[in-house]
């Protein structure tokens, strides 16, 4: 079943189980009914509309999922007769083509839906040529230019250069063309967490300097023919400095055209996966060390403001021991660090919790079903689509899922607000045959540049009166 449909399905499941709950609530012991409070009507009425939704939306979803697969036999039925098919004009003049039947698989797990034409097997191997092409292939290289896959090599100083002739120069790197780019931002969004959910912004130097406001006008009261009371605008800047990320690994000679969609699925997934994850820990973990490019993440930077209790973002939970853990959390805790978030940021619609799978599961989902009024269907339906106390929970696989003293476990808030992604550069490609030429295997090197500043989090001060939270908060374990 299509993820969206599921995650529907399960909502309507729980919408008409709370209906009946709704309606039982209101009948006598004959089977008729008690007076109905205006509040009740409301809520009968409310449910009935929110299943009405429901069930156009199940239905939209159904329809447009009939339409992409017939849309997708069409597609294929273009090309079933083994021949060269042309995509749809969009002034390119590129070609597609049949993949070669011994270069199949039988799932293509990084690539998905069709793009520019492009099936998702079509795409991997695309991907695959490409890479071989960067490797020095000429067969490779001409395939290339007949079908319009780009090689742009970029130079120590910075230039790029078109090349479809000889090979690719071995000096610098080879930008991963735009039709693969969109598939390999794609992935590391829906692995990236950090990315995913932070204030993401283009760099075009390497600095950046973002204005924020920190301050707003003030109105004042006045009388007929009184001067008016002057106020301004205060700001500063959050700067980003590019920094680089990048990842080795190594290939055998032995994949070669017979594997170019493999190849091409695989390199597609690594990279993202890698360099997402990188994000992530930096984003969430980073220390301020080289580890994490010198960034200082969103954990750190809550330490670094000092005394915990004296934080205005930091809820600090019971104190635990080393037999209950997490257990000694309870749902105060959460509800606290709800109305400790600042208005502004509670008013925005990417407001969420964010912690690990098992913090998740073991200590918010358990609060939840202790507190009661879970109907059958959701607890055999399951969180298809995470939430706790009306808010989306965001699984980051990179926070502690162990109990720990003094630990930051959960955030709620708006990350967007608290924090920047400068985007750099693009993700750039260098091969070489020459590392593990005994081995005979191909070293392929994946770089790219960006930066991540923390910059909101709110204050620290003895005086609770002075404490300002930021847009995002933490809960963190008692010392001891």
């Amino acid at each position: 079943m299509n993820p969206t449909l599921q995650i529907k399905a399960t909502e309507l499941a729980s919408e008409r189980s709370a209906l009946a709950t709704l309606f039982a609530s209101v009948k006598n012991a004959d089977g008729g009914y008690k007076p109905i409070t205006d509040e009740i009507d409301k809520d009968i009425t409310a449910r009935q509309d929110k299943i009405k939704a429901l069930e156009g939306e199940i239905k939209t979803i159904e329809r447009i999922g009939q339409l992409e697969l017939n849309n997708d036999e069409g597609l294929k039925a273009l090309g079933s007769n083994g021949k060269e098919r042309t995509l749809p004009n969009d002034g390119s003049g590129r070609k597609a083509f049949m993949v070669p039947a011994r270069a199949r698989v039988s799932v293509v797990k990084s690539f998905k839906g069709v793009r520019g034409g492009f099936e998702p097997e079509e795409r991997a191997y695309r991907l695959g040529m490409w890479f071989w092409a960067i490797n020095g292939s000429r067969k490779a290289v001409a395939a290339c230019k007949t079908y319009g896959i780009d090689l742009i090599t970029v130079t120590d100083d910075g230039d790029e250069i078109k090349t479809h002739t000889e090979g690719v120069p071995a000096a610098g790197g080879v930008l991963v063309p735009e039709e693969f780019s969109a598939d390999i931002i794609n992935l590391k969004e829906i692995y990236g967490k950090f990315r995913q959910n932070a204030g993401v912004t283009p760099m075009l130097y390497d600095t950046k300097h973002v204005p924020r406001r920190t301050g707003g006008l003030t109105a004042t009261w006045t009388a007929e023919a009184t001067a008016i009371t002057e106020s301004t605008m205060a700001w500063d800047y959050v700067d980003l400095v590019a920094k680089k990320l990048a990842c080795l690994a190594k290939y055998s000679t032995e994949l070669g055209e017979d594997a170019l969609v493999d190849i091409g699925d695989t390199l597609a997934e690594d990279m993202a996966w890698a360099f997402s994850r990188a994000e992530d820990l930096a984003g969430f973990n980073g220390d301020g060390t080289a580890t994490y490019g010198g960034i200082t993440g969103l954990g750190p930077k809550f330490v670094a403001l000092g005394t915990a209790a004296n934080s205005a973002g930091i809820i600090i939970a019971p104190v635990q021991t080393a037999a209950n853990g997490y257990g000694a959390i309870i749902l105060d805790n959460f509800t606290s660090m709800q109305g400790r978030l600042p208005q502004y940021a509670v008013e925005r619609d990417d407001v969420k919790w964010y912690c690990s799978r098992n913090f998740f599961y073991s200590v918010m989902l358990n609060l939840a079903l202790k507190a009661g009024g879970v109907s059958e269907a959701e607890v055999i339906a399951g969180q298809v689509n995470p939430r706790f106390l009306g808010y989306p929970v965001v699984i980051v696989q990179v926070m502690p899922s162990v109990f720990a003293v003094s630990q930051i476990c959960c955030y709620f808030g708006s990350l967007s607000l608290a924090a920047l992604l400068g985007d750099r550069r693009m993700m750039t490609i260098a091969t070489s045959a020459h590392l593990n030429f005994a081995e005979d295997l191909l070293a392929i090197r994946a770089t790219e540049r960006l930066d991540i500043n923390v910059h909101d989090i709110g204050n620290n001060n003895a005086s609770a009166a002075l404490r300002v939270p930021g847009p995002i908060v933490a809960l963190q374990t008692a010392a001891t």
